[in-house]
């Protein structure tokens, strides 16, 4: 059920993007084992991934420099967490992998993440980023501070071995060579140096939190009937559906589908010419997707190979992405085991989600516990906001006031911050108009919400005019703005005769 395996969130992204399968539905991820992997430790451990050293050789990827990087005289403090500094530099870093991992869910749809940081919603959009950045960054430095108090060390030389071998394991899974993956790197503008250091350190971070379980709570030992009962309440992980190995040819056109469906017919060997011909990166294995069920490829393909039997080739199958020849290569059946067939496993599946749900209560309670100081001003009232948004306006405001933060998108931020207030009050009162229940306090309620919406829409329009003044014209605010003005009723010169 489980894969063990602390590969970092910046491989998973990257690879991911790699391995796209060519002829795989559009909602259906590729079955490689980076997406096989899940992560043993907390949610928020394991969406904690590592900051990335400025072009360090791997060996700096050690404790003391992980705990000494929010000390640099060339970045700013931007919080402090027990007293530890972070700044930022390092705030930038998980920004930068929050972005990556938005940009590859974007993707999926068809959308650019970057093309919506522009102008004032942009501004928006990343002050929830660094927000986002800030908390992955808090948590990071938990567990260092942490590691440091049980002396606890990874090394440059461990950290080393689990790249290679995770790295190793992904291009054989794949069919690829590094050379191949150092190119894929290139065309997504990033270098091989940039994807091994970031990956190391995530490595590191991993492998002080996979310790860190062990010191905490070791490894569960669970009874008989513990197991049982996991079994049946996840039953249906350890069911696999029937299942197809094939391999294919993509072309781009008919005419080169048919040509090749005529060298094969000749006797011509189906991987040679997949090597040779086909444009999806399968090509790389001789055209093998592996095994996968029905529903994870496109349609048209699908249907196509699950028709064919074992050894047995198909026409040409247009689909979304070309023209493709089909090779069914293998076959298994569904398979429903019971829990005597397969009952080391579930206990190792069983005892290890105890020993990540005990970890994730320690790590929780630990974070909670944590004193998180946010010394930038606009980043320390956004957090406010985040938790009050009444409490978060007024830091808000008092930034603009104080004059503490230059960001030109301050009055828009805060703008928007009122016209939330204002639509949260105006559900608040539907709600109370439209309740069956009797409520002798809801004319005072509904008085009290309208004087609070009245205010809450004059200010948010005193700020999106302030802040149309200060950035010149955008269409995007003075829209936001134009919702709010009232409108002017309609004389009957206005409606014609």
């Amino acid at each position: 059920m489980r894969v063990r395996s602390f590969l970092p969130i910046v491989l998973l992204i990257l690879v991911a993007l790699l391995a796209a399968g060519c002829s795989r539905s559009s909602d259906e991820p590729a079955d490689t084992s980076a997406d096989r992997v899940e992560s043993t430790e907390p949610d928020a451990v394991a969406d904690a991934p590592a900051d990335e050293p400025d072009d360090e050789p791997a060996e700096e990827t050690t404790e003391e420099t992980a705990a000494d990087e929010a000390t640099s005289p060339e970045t700013e403090v931007i919080a402090y967490l027990n007293g530890r500094p972070l700044d930022s530099a390092g705030l930038d870093r998980q920004v930068n992998l929050v972005l990556s991992q938005y940009q590859q869910l974007y993707a999926q749809f068809g959308q650019d993440i970057r093309s919506m940081l522009y102008g004032a919603s942009g501004r928006e959009l990343r002050l929830n980023m660094e927000l986002e950045g800030l908390e992955r960054l808090a948590a990071r430095e938990v567990l260092l501070e942490e590691s440091e108090r049980r002396g606890i060390v990874v090394t440059s030389d461990e950290v080393e071995e689990r790249f290679w071998v995770l790295f190793g394991e992904y291009l054989a899974a794949q069919g690829a060579t590094q050379a191949e993956f150092e190119a894929y790197l290139e065309g997504a503008g990033r270098t091989m140096d940039e994807f091994v250091a970031e990956s190391k350190q995530g490595i590191y971070e991993q492998m002080v939190s996979e310790a860190l379980a062990d010191a905490v709570v070791g490894t569960p030992e669970l009874s008989d009937e513990e197991v049982s009962d996991f079994f049946e309440a996840n039953r249906a992980n350890y069911e696999t559906p029937e299942q197809i190995r094939a391999s294919h040819i993509l072309v781009g056109t008919q005419t080169e589908a048919e040509t090749l469906a005529a060298r094969l017919a000749d006797g011509e060997d189906f991987a040679t010419l997949a090597a040779e011909h086909s444009t999806c990166p399968s090509s790389a294995n001789g055209g093998d997707l592996e095994w996968f069920s029905s529903g994870q490829m496109v349609p048209e393909f699908d249907e196509a190979a699950f028709a064919l039997e074992v050894g047995e080739m198909s026409g040409i199958v247009e689909t979304q992405f070309g023209f493709h020849i089909i090779l069914k290569t293998d076959y298994r059946a569904e398979s429903k085991p019971e829990l005597e067939e397969i009952v080391d496993q579930v206990r190792q599946d069983a005892e290890e989600t105890e020993r990540e749900e005990r970890f994730r209560t320690w790590f929780e309670t630990t974070y909670d516990a944590a004193e998180l100081v946010v010394a930038e001003p606009l980043l320390a009232a956004a957090r406010i906001k985040r938790d009050d948004l009444d409490l978060g306006i007024e830091a808000l405001v008092n930034v603009y006031e104080e004059g503490t933060s230059d960001d030109p998108y301050l009055t828009y931020l805060i703008a928007v911050a009122y016209e939330t207030q204002r639509q949260d009050a105006v559900n608040e009162k539907t709600q109370i108009e439209t309740a069956e229940e009797e409520n002798p306090d809801a004319e005072t309620q509904i008085a009290e919400l309208e004087a609070k919406i009245e205010t809450a829409t004059q200010r948010a329009i005193e700020f999106y005019e302030a802040s149309l003044e200060e950035l010149g014209d955008d269409p995007g605010i003075q829209l936001r703005l134009d919702a709010l003005l009232p409108t002017e009723p309609q004389t009957p010169s206005d409606v014609g005769p």
